[in-house]
């Protein structure tokens, strides 16, 4: 997979230069095929695995810096994208010029760029908004290092890592979501929509993209809603498979057949194989709803059990260097030899359906109502988003009602309401109450996930559910990653598009993402599009729990989260023995302590708590 370094440094500055002669030498021995994308007086940019379409290097004439990743130019008439061949030099100055806004406005894709002004020593690294090519920042000896793989630094062997005890504590409470502060002391991150400026003066931080904007203009004719969703979603998808001879796709779910319908009408059809993966459990067996879809797709369809046999937590230990805990422990991939699978067809990409049920909003409560009434609603379309609210929501009228009046006349904080709705309450009983009692320390998130003063609840939980989600990029469970991971309704003008369209009409006819069901209801088999039960792994992680609850018990029960104070010994103890809760819950919390504990063990020099 594609991977870079850059360095950047003051040649006036004789100990950085001599930091940089020890890291390239190092970099020389490393076993990596770099190549140099980009080198001046002060800024070299390294790079691997590029491929022509996917993933490369752009070089900005005029000596203004680098694009890397996958970029595609935008329409700004309709939902229209097309790969980027390269910048033309009006666009490498408006680059420059706007610190990389206008890689934002007029152009989407999965990237991070290093810009220069003419003979100017300072120097801005951006990231683009979804997140989805990862951009972190270290220093060594006045040398600052910008990569996208930690291990690649680690390779080095000249810097060492602390654990962040702050990093931890914000993950317990607010799991998932986009931070400023990574789990190590020593390394920062530029968040997804960030443009950071490092200049002589010091260090200048701004955004270049606010979600919240986007949830202000809002679409609210349902037709025309339908038709931007629909739109965005096909280019969006068609774009991100332009550059690929040949896709896996995992299919089973609502959403995953939208994706699917999109890659069998692209205008050059790349070769589409289906994978859906089972469990023994009725709960996770999609094969009924993936059968039809794939049919109706024309794509053949591979049938596979997850076998927990296939997944060796003792190799977690040996995963390559994360800069923070993975966000969700998920062994699916390994577990129905996904990998395995992609190698067989030939397989350049895998696509998911992934962010579905943030994006075209599944929130099973009554907050579409309660924006309705925020947002102003009367007459006839008040009462219907009452009952389309307290239909999907599962709650009686008369309770809708109710809630409806509360947010007109004494409304929550925004914020509060909405954590409340999402806390990790199953986590807690397991963590030290004195760290509980911090709360969820808002300030830890990127400061676009802070909701505006009066915000609508249901709109803020469906942009905090959906914008900035970045997933991982390398997985670390396949250390050779070889095979790029897509993820197309987390896309951002997907992200744009969808959080235009009020909650209300998302879940238009009273069923959860009803707008994405009507909009693509012509393109998917009625079963699929009249679906609303969810597949879980729920009976793999128990397989997988109970062959290894003896490897469990010993790396958490004598682990650092807990002589450390952040987990709890002995509601942790009952936890491993399924007294505390109904066993149902137990292995997922417990896989989740225990991708923390062994990515703790593997740094040194930890400060307390």
């Amino acid at each position: 997979m594609y991977r870079f370094i850059a360095l950047h440094w003051n040649p006036d500055d004789g100990r950085a230069v001599t930091a940089l002669a020890a890291i390239k030498a190092r970099r020389r021995t490393s076993g990596r095929g770099w190549s140099t994308a980009y080198e001046t007086a002060d800024l070299v940019v390294w790079h691997d695995g590029a491929r022509r379409g996917r993933m490369e290097c752009h070089l900005l004439d005029g000596d203004r810096g680098v694009v890397l990743g996958q970029v595609f130019r935008r329409s700004r008439d309709a939902p229209r994208s097309e790969t980027l061949q390269g910048f033309s030099e009006a666009e490498a100055a408006a680059c420059v010029a706007t610190d990389g806004g206008s890689l934002v406005e007029n152009f989407w894709g999965r990237h991070a760029a290093l810009l220069r002004r003419p003979a100017s020593p300072s120097l801005t690294v951006m990231r683009d908004p979804s997140g989805a090519f990862p951009c972190f920042v270290t220093r060594f000896e006045g040398v600052e290092i910008f990569f996208s793989d930690l291990q690649d630094v680690c390779d080095l062997g000249l810097l060492r890592f602390s654990v962040n005890p702050q990093y931890l504590l914000a993950n317990v409470m607010l799991p998932k979501f986009q931070k400023v502060m990574t789990g190590l002391n020593e390394v920062e991150e530029v968040v997804p929509g960030q443009a950071v400026a490092f200049t002589p003066r010091g260090i200048d931080k701004h955004f270049l993209w606010d979600p919240r904007t986007f949830a202000v203009d809002q679409v609210t004719d349902r037709h025309e809603a339908a038709a931007l969703l629909r739109d965005t979603v096909r280019d969006t998808v068609a774009a991100l498979a332009g550059g690929y001879d040949s896709i896996l796709h995992n299919v089973g779910g609502l959403d995953s057949s939208i994706i699917l319908s999109c890659l069998a009408r692209t205008a050059v059809r790349p070769s589409i194989h289906c994978v859906t993966f089972s469990t023994a459990s009725p709960g996770g067996d999609e094969r009924y709803y993936a059968r039809q879809a794939s049919d109706r797709a024309g794509v053949p369809l591979i049938e596979a059990m997850m076998d927990p046999a296939k997944v060796d937590l003792e190799d977690m230990f040996h995963w390559r260097a994360q800069v923070s805990p993975m966000g969700v422990f998920d062994c699916t991939a390994v577990a129905g030899d996904l990998y395995g699978l992609a190698r067989e067809k030939g397989a350049e990409a895998l696509f998911y359906g992934v962010g579905g049920d943030n994006v075209f909003f599944q929130m099973p409560y009554i907050l579409s109502a309660l924006d309705h009434v925020r947002e102003g609603g009367k007459g006839a379309s008040l009462r219907q988003a009452a009952v389309e609210a307290s239909r999907y929501g599962n709650k009686a009228l008369l309770f809708t009602i109710r809630a409806m009046l509360k947010e007109r006349f004494r409304p929550d904080p925004c914020f509060d309401y909405v954590y409340r709705l999402l806390a990790p309450t199953t986590r807690w009983p397991f963590v030290n109450p004195e760290l509980l009692a911090r709360g969820p320390q808002v300030a830890t998130l990127h400061p676009m996930l802070i909701p505006d003063p009066g915000m609508a609840k249901g709109k803020y939980y469906h942009l905090l559910t959906s914008a900035l989600m970045s997933l991982e990029y390398y997985d670390h469970w396949r250390r050779d990653g070889a095979i790029e991971r897509i993820h197309p309704l987390l896309a951002q003008p997907v992200v744009e598009a969808c959080l235009r369209i009020p909650t209300w009409l998302l879940v238009y006819d009273g069923v959860d993402r009803g707008l994405a069901r009507w909009a693509f209801e012509d393109d998917l088999p009625a079963a699929v599009a009249r679906r609303t039960s969810k597949s879980n792994p729920d009976r793999l992680y128990a397989e997988v729990f109970a062959r290894n609850r003896p490897f469990i018990r010993e790396v958490l029960l004598e682990g650092n989260l807990v002589n450390d104070g952040i987990l709890m010994r002995n509601p942790l103890e009952r936890l491993l023995s399924g007294e505390a809760m109904e066993q149902r819950m137990a292995p997922a919390i417990a896989l989740e302590f225990l991708s923390w504990e062994i990515w703790t063990q593997k740094w040194a020099g930890r400060p307390a708590v």
